[in-house]
């Protein structure tokens, strides 16, 4: 078993949005010089050839997935999520930056939902921006 992290436009605790198509991900692929294709883990599958033993990367229904990433790895997801117009999220919803950390979880939207009427004030703007919602 392991923690399932994946790269998507489809978050959990977000409308759904538009799924990352194939042969946008092969494009993606193709481009960049730190992923290599590894069809043995399943079609559309890839490498990151980084720090560290390589991660895997698999095409899943729209998303682009993994177990147990490194934070380096992390920090490359973010960058290929940025790429592509995606997030890179955990199993339990959570969100993660570009320095491989989480950011934002699904206690996030609840309480920007509990408080929407003082969050609408100033200060609350500024919290919003923080979290990337506004």
């Amino acid at each position: 078993m392991g923690y399932n992290i994946r790269i998507t436009r489809e978050p959990q605790w977000d409308e759904p949005g538009a799924p990352i198509e194939e042969d946008e991900w092969a494009d993606y692929v193709d481009e960049d010089d730190e992923l290599e294709w590894d069809e043995e883990n399943g079609p559309y599958s890839a490498l990151w050839t980084g720090p560290g033993d390589g991660t895997p990367l698999w095409y899943k229904a729209g998303s682009i997935e993994t177990k147990n990433p490194s934070e380096l790895a992390l920090c490359k997801m973010y960058y290929i999520a940025e790429r592509l117009c995606a997030v890179v999220e955990g199993q339990e919803g959570e969100l993660y930056n570009a320095r491989g950390q989480q950011f934002y979880t699904p206690e996030h939207q609840a309480f920007l939902e509990e408080n929407q009427k003082r969050l609408s004030k100033p200060s609350g703007n500024v919290f919003k921006r923080l979290l990337g919602l506004k």
